[in-house]
């Protein structure tokens, strides 16, 4: 249960990435990269929960990715979801599963209780921003 964020967030902790504190640790050192949504300054309790905080921490350390780059399972998705106000406004991840457009599913929290789900809103549902978590490089022995 949970809002969209909240899937990205479980997602990233289960790979070792916690957007929380990360998101907050860069907004305390370059606050001026983020939009202020009438703020003074870092909250560590909600920034990493509003999409509009998240695209700048993706942006600086996740692989953007151009719209004809094929989905890969895990690829996290960003969507306008609201025509009237322009950019994203919701997320969700790449699921590994095939929806009946033939496009990926997407695991995302959409309105129906806030509860955790693959839909098929990649034909549907206008995309502003993917990303892909990079991967990281492991000494060999």
């Amino acid at each position: 249960r949970g809002v969209c964020t909240d899937v990205v967030i479980r997602a990233l902790r289960s790979v070792g990435v916690d957007l929380q504190v990360a998101v907050h640790q860069d907004m305390q050192a370059a606050f001026s990269k983020y939009p202020k949504l009438g703020k003074k300054g870092p909250d560590a309790n909600i920034d990493h929960r509003r999409i509009r905080m998240m695209l700048p921490y993706f942006r600086q350390f996740f692989i953007e990715l151009k719209k004809d780059e094929p989905y890969l399972p895990g690829d996290l998705v960003l969507f306008d979801t609201f025509p009237s106000k322009a950019g994203p406004d919701h997320a969700g991840i790449v699921s590994d599963r095939l929806g009946p457009s033939g496009l990926p599913l997407v695991v995302n929290n959409w309105t129906d209780g806030y509860v955790e789900a693959e839909m098929d809103l990649l034909p549907t549902v206008p995309i502003t921003h993917r990303f892909r978590v990079p991967m990281t490089t492991r000494a060999t022995p």
